[in-house]
């Protein structure tokens, strides 16, 4: 055969091939489309309505019925308010614990002037040839009691060794609280018995700034340092955050106070007044504006004398369980009692 006779083979273009929108679509279909739908659809069902059963069903499974299968899941959060610090030790100046002895003394030289009796040396204007004043010094020892600042807890080993692992450490997080709020209570009263009366004022914004001004004086009269620190408790603070001026303008509170009187603000303890470092201290024993709800010191007349915290822990054989203690030693000397 003549390969020229030979028909060429039909070839057919490439069709494309168009399939209905409705096969493309991904959606499923429902006629519940809007509140009205699943509203008449949901009555329907509940007439008996096999249709609309389909769309408007029931789980025949939830937690309600598989209660097993919804675990309590505990998360490693732990609010907790005792969480404080300590204002008024650090208001205060500080010094070393010596290593030994439940006694610690300083010498002093702090005359009647600043609430002691010491004796200093005089120097007068005297003529010529004329006879020097001869006073003699006398000093005395300050003396402080060391004592021990101590707290216990008593844990099962069941709870020790089968309880998450964050429990010991919220255990010693909490007898530290414990502790830091103790000794500032402490420090706190020591402060108050040692320290001069101020002039009794009003409890406003004028009375703040009329005590800061009287307490200044005294202190560097009776010292001759200047007070510096103001503790203040927590009703004394509100005082501060809401003092206002003659035209209702915040005077501690203001980010660019006009007479630029202070800074206060409600998300810190710390702050200033009338130049005085603030320091808020909730564990003033009183909660109002009277009597010894605040404290202005020199610092150096005030020293707190601190051991590091130490913690213990002892294995009771008897029955497994295990105590855990924290304890700290500290001492305050008021040097110059009227500071």
């Amino acid at each position: 055969v003549d390969a020229t006779e030979q028909a060429a083979p039909t070839v057919e273009a490439a069709r494309k091939i168009i399939l209905p929108s409705a096969l493309n679509s991904q959606r499923v279909r429902t006629p519940i489309v809007n509140m009205g739908s699943y509203t008449e659809h949901k009555i329907k069902a509940a007439l008996g309505n096999e249709d609309s059963k389909l769309y408007i069903t029931a789980a025949d499974d939830s937690f309600s019925t598989n209660p097993a299968f919804n675990p309590t899941q505990y998360l490693s959060e732990f609010p907790t308010n005792t969480r404080f610090g300590t204002p008024a030790i650090d208001a205060c100046s500080r010094g070393t614990l010596p290593a030994s002895g439940m006694t610690i003394s300083v010498p002093s030289l702090v005359t009647s002037a600043g609430g002691q009796s010491g004796v200093a040396p005089t120097v007068t204007v005297e003529a010529e040839g004329g006879a020097v004043d001869n006073t003699g010094m006398v000093t005395e020892y300050l003396t402080g009691t060391v004592n021990k600042y101590s707290g216990m807890n008593t844990i099962s080993i069941e709870l020790l060794e089968r309880s998450d692992p964050n429990f010991y450490s919220e255990l010693t997080q909490q007898l530290q609280n414990a502790y830091l709020k103790t000794v500032d209570t402490t420090v706190l009263a020591a402060m108050i018995t040692a320290g001069q009366q101020g002039a009794t004022q009003a409890a406003t914004s004028a009375g703040v700034i009329a005590y800061a001004a009287d307490a200044a004086q005294k202190v560097y009269t009776a010292t001759g340092y200047f007070a510096s620190n103001y503790v203040a408790n927590p009703s004394q603070w509100q005082l501060l955050l809401g003092a206002t001026d003659s035209t209702g303008r915040p005077i501690y509170s203001a980010s660019q106070p006009m007479n630029a009187g202070g800074l206060t603000e409600p998300g810190s303890i710390r702050g200033n007044v009338l130049g005085l470092s603030l320091y808020v201290d909730k564990n003033f024993a009183v909660s109002t504006n009277i009597d010894d709800s605040a404290v202005i010191l020199a610092p150096e007349a005030f020293t707190v004398y601190q051991s590091p915290q130490a913690y213990m822990s002892v294995n009771v054989v008897s029955n497994l369980q295990i105590q855990v203690a924290i304890y700290g030693y500290m001492a305050t000397i008021a040097k110059m009692p009227k500071g």
